[in-house]
């Protein structure tokens, strides 16, 4: 927001011709006052909720894997639990934590 900072060009050099070029230098007021007003969130679409809720629901029971061969175990969880949960929640319409 230009209104709650300030800006000045600061001359970094001169072109071929003799003209000079620059920057904005824009420096913001972090004590200016707000206008009160809070940023809207968007919401979360349904869907998307749904995915959040089945991750969150499947890294409860993480499982030690190893992601490629040599690799180093890590606590981690397959995707097909997360699919599972998320098809629970989609085909149910619930939002809420459920247990398998």
């Amino acid at each position: 927001m230009l209104d709650k900072s300030t800006g000045r060009v600061r001359e970094l050099g001169r072109d071929d011709k003799g003209r000079p070029f620059g920057a904005m230098i824009v420096r913001p007021d972090f004590n200016a006052p707000t206008d009160g007003r809070e940023k809207k969130k968007r919401p979360v679409a349904v869907n998307r909720q749904r995915f959040i809720d089945a991750f969150n629901e499947a890294i409860l029971a993480p499982q030690e894997i190893r992601i490629h061969g040599d690799a180093p175990i890590v606590k981690a969880v397959k995707a097909e639990r997360v699919r599972d949960q998320f098809y629970k929640r989609h085909v149910t319409g619930q939002m809420g934590l459920m247990k398998s």
